[in-house]
């Protein structure tokens, strides 16, 4: 789906067939593209797209990753916007 831009989300997050990509928390219909999903994080992941509602989920996730994915890996963060009805138990703030 394009957003207002009209520019495909697999193509704004870098996402393109061939590329293997590791997603927490997605939604369901979260979009590929082309993407060889990974169950768990490896040396063959280009991308890991995580979606988190708090900083601490956040922080700890990113802690568990860093030793483990490649040093050229892309890391992309998505959170609930703030009038989504989930963003209320949110807690914001610097990581």
């Amino acid at each position: 789906m394009a957003g207002y831009s009209g520019t495909p989300l697999a193509q704004k997050l870098g996402i393109k067939p061939g590329s293997t990509l590791l997603v927490e928390g997605a939604p369901d219909h979260y979009p590929s593209h082309g993407a060889t999903l990974a169950p768990t994080l490896s040396d063959r992941v280009d991308i890991i797209h995580l979606f988190t509602r708090s900083v601490n989920e956040l922080a700890a996730k990113l802690q568990r990753y860093r030793s483990k994915m490649r040093d050229d890996a892309m890391v992309w963060v998505s959170w609930p916007k703030k009038r989504s009805k989930c963003a209320l138990s949110m807690k914001c703030g610097p990581v």
